[in-house]
This record gives structure tokens, sequence and C-alpha cells, in this order.
């Protein structure tokens, strides 16, 4: 069943739920009752159909790694191991990936500076 079926077949429990109620059925036996119909045609297992979009990150956005003391972190420094992480290459790291600053954000930040508008005011 598709999304298409599956919002189809609730939109009518819920019109025929609004019927019965229109003619004096019971609000909280038409809500249990539409409950019951929406449960019983909700897909069961979609959990099972997720799955992993970027194995080298699992889709958090940040790669991991070791560092053993040495400079492969970076640092230039004699340092203790430790874990880093850089983005990843997936859609989900290059959104954490800090954007290049333009020239039109350097001239929007001058042009905020307040300068006063009279002498002694």
């Amino acid at each position: 069943m598709n999304d298409y079926q599956l919002g189809r077949l609730v939109m009518q429990a819920v019109s025929e739920a609004e019927t019965l109620k229109a003619n004096g059925g019971d609000p909280e036996t038409v809500a249990k009752g539409l409950e019951a119909v929406v449960r019983e045609l909700w897909p069961k297992g979609r959990e099972s159909d997720w799955r992993e979009l970027c194995a080298e990150c699992h889709d958090y956005g940040w790669q991991t790694f070791q560092c053993s003391g040495d400079a492969t972190c970076g640092r230039p420094k004699r340092h203790l191991p430790h874990d880093w992480v850089k983005p990843c290459w997936c859609e989900k790291g290059r959104a954490l990936t800090p954007k290049p600053q333009q020239e039109t954000d350097e001239l929007v930040a001058i042009s905020k500076v307040s300068r006063p508008t009279r002498f002694g005011r």
C-alpha cells in the first residue's frame, strides 16, 4: 500500500467517524473506533525499512577519527591521544561545513555601525 492509498483510507475513516458523530453517535466510542481503524490500516514494520544513507558518519554529519598524539588531527604541538571530528562529505556534513564569508557579508557588518546624527545629542 502506498502513501496515497493509505491517506485515502484514513480520510474515508475520518469521514465515516464524522458522519457517525453527526447522527448522534457517542463521541468517545466513535473516537476509539476511528483509532482502531487507523491502527489496523497503518503499515507495520516501517522501522525495519529505515536504512543509513551514509556509512561514514552514520547520518550524523560528523566523521570521527582517533589521534595518537602525533599531528594527525592538525595540532602542531605534542599532545595526548584523543578523538576528533570533521564534517563528513555527505549532505548532512556539507550542512555543518562553515560557509566562506563573502564580500557582501563584510559590507553588511560595516553598515551596522551606528553613527551619531547630530553633535551634542
